[in-house]
């Protein structure tokens, strides 16, 4: 079984899923290969969470967490 998949987004667009859970590019990534957000603490509606990279295996992860940020 594949653990990729979509689902429908509210907007009516797809949004691809990872094992069930929505994948996002992290935005200071702006090239191949970049994964500065791996870790990077966040928080949204009240809940807290980290980001994780999801790779092929071919690329190589930080495990520092290097932001932290927060959505009203």
């Amino acid at each position: 079984m594949s653990k990729l998949g979509t689902v429908m987004r509210p907007n009516g667009k797809s949004q691809v899923t990872f094992d069930g859970r929505p994948l996002y590019r992290f935005a200071p990534d702006g090239s191949p290969g970049k994964v500065t957000g791996n870790g990077a603490s966040d928080q949204f509606g009240g809940r807290r969470f980290s980001w994780h990279v999801v790779s092929s295996g071919k690329t190589e992860t930080a495990t520092t967490p290097t932001t932290t940020r927060s959505y009203g």
